[in-house]
């Protein structure tokens, strides 16, 4: 079994409108298959190391991020879809 950070082979974290903030940072995993993507190890690993307000309140892992012809991950569908009522709102905690 791998370890959380050889679990993660790519993260986009983006800016999601919420209800009770204006924004709530997230951050969408793309797993590299090798051991389980621990979403409150990600989160612990980001405190103390970036500005409170750029740790994510939430981690989304997807089987592969939404890509331009030219390679890069195309945040607005990363936005577009994650809006759901758990990441919405960062007084809940996801399901």
């Amino acid at each position: 079994m791998g370890s959380t950070w050889s679990a993660v082979l790519l993260v986009a974290l983006v800016l999601l409108v919420a209800l009770i903030a204006t924004e709530v940072p997230v951050a969408f995993v793309l797993s590299s298959g090798t051991g389980a993507v621990v979403p409150d190890a990600i989160i612990g690993r980001c405190k103390g190391r970036v500005a409170s307000f750029k740790i994510p309140r939430h981690v989304i892992e997807l089987p592969e991020f939404p890509m331009t012809p030219s390679g890069k991950i195309r945040k607005r569908e990363l936005r577009t879809d994650g809006v759901t009522p758990d990441t919405a709102d960062r007084t809940r905690q996801p399901a």
